[in-house]
């Protein structure tokens, strides 16, 4: 109870970063129910500062109607934009096919979901596809919250790693650039050898 209404209430003293980064196995159970999973989303719905949430491993208490519930009274507001919903097996293909589709009208631009409730299927991909795309939309966030979000499938970088990245990236291509050019002289070097044998 205590718990439920220092959530609802906003208490920066929960999680960390001044309640911004929310780990809920830090607080419940793993064998907590549906019933109390519903509350804490009811929760969530009102709290103003968790920015990303970790609400994995509730393998008893989330399904499908939580996983919709989760999605409706608080991703679509817009507030969290990183969730690790991971090692949750009650959840069944439709229930995350239903997640997939109202994704892009959240925030979330940060996402892991365990990769063996997918197996089969093509929900993987889609839902990287739809965070990448709400990441374009997703402005510069705070260094200390960036720092704490770990197990992500992308985690988030910040603009010293962001420009690191760029930099290796235009290195890479720089370097292809170089062996193509190189095995095009090559090429054209045999082609004019193979010229000159035959006069």
């Amino acid at each position: 109870k205590n718990f439920i209404e220092r959530l609802r209430s906003s208490d920066p003293t929960l999680g960390e970063v001044q309640g911004r980064i929310l780990r809920l196995k830090r607080y419940l159970p793993s064998d907590i129910g549906p019933k109390i999973v519903d509350a804490v989303i009811d929760a969530l719905s009102s709290n103003t500062v968790v920015e990303c949430l970790y609400i994995q491993n509730f393998e008893r208490g989330m399904h499908d109607e939580q996983l919709g519930h989760l999605m409706e009274a608080v991703l679509k507001q817009g507030r969290i934009w990183a969730v690790n919903i991971g090692e949750n097996f009650r959840i069944t293909h439709e229930g995350w096919g239903a997640f997939l589709r109202e994704l892009p009208h959240t925030a979330v631009s940060f996402l892991y979901v365990s990769e063996h409730h997918l197996y089969g299927t093509k929900l993987k991909d889609k839902m990287r596809d739809a965070i990448r795309e709400n990441r374009k939309l997703l402005g510069q966030r705070d260094l200390a919250v960036i720092n704490g979000v770990t197990n992500m499938w992308y985690n988030p970088k910040t603009p010293e790693e962001l420009e690191r990245s760029r930099l290796h990236r235009e290195e890479q291509r720089r370097k292809l650039e170089r062996l193509q050019e190189e095995q095009r002289a090559a090429r054209v070097a045999a082609t004019t050898s193979c010229a000159c044998w035959r006069s």
